[in-house]
């Protein structure tokens, strides 16, 4: 296979002190917790839902100018170690089976621990792809990424992370936040409520994974 550097704002975006700017960032922007340690901030009625193994979500929806983008936050138990869900995360070639909707997953660029993956997601008429750079930190367990403006891209913009957290020895909570802005003409702005719903499924979709992970073959 054939993998090109990232581009260099890209390769350049590999500190950890970044990472965590990010993610505050986009705290921010949705006005929500992402992290372990923000649970607190989840109503009992949400922490309730995490106990019984169910899916959170705060969707969250904003404009800026003419552009909309939309998405929110989720967060979901899993029950696995923390490592194996890292290490699951941490492969692309697993997004097919992890992510909602995703027909194709190819790795496309690679520098230090950024790597350029192109994503198809593919349902009935609709059929979006883009390049989204990933930045993988294994000493706070989290994955930013952010769409590569400079490849082709069927969604105008898109940005997040998904943070990993222990839960005790056989269980970890994903902590994911998500925005993503698309032009009226890739895909119908009443399909907006759908592709809402996928991206918040991130977590519960590698819930499922994970579950599937331990059942005998």
């Amino acid at each position: 296979m054939s993998v090109s550097p990232l581009t260099s704002r890209a390769a350049h975006r590999q500190s950890p002190s970044w990472a965590v700017a990010l993610v505050a960032l986009v705290s921010v922007w949705v006005g929500v917790p992402v992290t372990a340690a923000a649970q607190h901030d989840l109503s009992a009625a949400e922490r309730a839902q995490l106990q019984r193994g169910e899916l959170v979500t705060r969707p969250a929806l904003r404009r800026v100018g003419e552009q909309i983008t939309f998405g929110g936050t989720s967060y979901q138990v899993i029950q696995a170690p923390l490592q194996h869900v890292w290490r699951a995360l941490s492969d692309p070639r697993r997004y097919t089976e992890m992510l909602p909707q995703v027909r194709s997953a190819r790795q496309v660029g690679q520098a230090g621990t950024s790597r350029a993956v192109a994503l198809r997601h593919q349902r009935g008429p609709m059929d979006v792809r883009y390049v989204m750079n990933f930045l993988f930190e294994p000493g706070t367990h989290t994955v930013l990424f952010n769409l590569d403006e400079t490849r082709p891209h069927d969604i105008r913009t898109g940005w997040g992370f998904i943070r990993l957290a222990r839960r005790g020895p056989d269980h970890t909570l994903v902590s994911f936040g998500a925005m993503v802005g698309i032009d009226s003409g890739v895909v119908s702005v009443g399909l907006r409520p759908t592709l809402q719903e996928w991206i918040l499924k991130v977590p519960l979709t590698m819930k499922w994974y994970m579950d599937r992970q331990r059942q005998p073959a």
